[in-house]
């Protein structure tokens, strides 16, 4: 169903409407909580519209850090549902490879609020964190809610929540440190271009480019669930 909206979104929006939203929002990127967000070129969003499905690649890290895994999608989907379905970190597990989420400090939709998350991770080792994630609201206020961003990091404290999340927490490791985020452009009312990106040390000896082909290659994914997870309507959180 998301490979069918993903195709139904390249010969819905012309490369005019993509290109102009993407500008009209550049112009807002001084107010992004995410300044390490990568800048995309006028290519990648054609390629995007042409291929009619989700891009993922590497950027290299600031300075000597880990590079930057990146994605873009777009999809029949109003950014008011997308957001609703990036904000419900508990309903993720329904819909993606988070096998286990708590909510630590905050509210479920809330920000800021304090998320402990379980992911399974192909071929290496399974991935734990706690992060800290955040609603810009600063930026929906100046676009009259046309792009959103929300931003998580983590602040190197890993203090887990309950018993249960202690049992989780036991399966795998934490990384050293992760940031990343999530921008939203409304691109039409009905259709929404989604931008991700995250840059993480993940520890455990394995290598940080490693790490990062792994996490690129999993974002295609990630932004078709969680598509799946706002067409089906099911998260708890609200749609505006």
């Amino acid at each position: 169903m998301i490979l069918w909206l993903a195709i139904a979104v390249a010969h819905a929006v012309s490369p005019e409407t993509l290109l102009q939203r993407v500008a009209e929002a550049q112009e807002l990127r001084s107010i992004r909580l995410d300044s390490e967000a990568p800048m995309h070129p006028t290519e990648t969003y054609r390629a995007l519209l042409e291929r009619g499905r989700p891009l993922s690649g590497l950027t290299a890290g600031q300075g000597d850090g880990p590079p930057q895994a990146w994605g873009l999608g777009m999809f029949d989907v109003s950014i008011g549902r997308y957001w609703a379905a990036i904000s419900d970190d508990i309903g993720k597990v329904a819909y993606s490879r988070t096998a286990y989420a708590e909510i630590l400090a905050g509210t479920r939709c809330g920000s800021p609020r304090r998320v402990f998350q379980f992911v399974h991770v192909p071929w290496i080792r399974d991935r734990w964190w706690v992060n800290d994630t955040w609603a810009n609201a600063r930026l929906a206020e100046r676009s009259g809610g046309r792009v959103r961003e929300q931003f998580w990091a983590t602040d190197g404290d890993f203090t887990v929540g309950s018993p249960q999340a202690r049992v989780w927490a036991a399966k795998g490791i934490h990384p050293v440190s992760t940031q990343g985020s999530w921008l939203l452009v409304d691109l039409d009312g009905t259709h929404t271009l989604v931008e991700y990106a995250t840059t993480s040390d993940p520890g455990g000896g394995i290598p940080d480019k490693l790490a990062a082909t792994f996490a690129a290659r999993g974002i295609p994914d990630l932004l078709r669930s969680m598509a799946s997870a706002a067409v089906s309507g099911l998260s708890v959180c609200p749609v505006w």
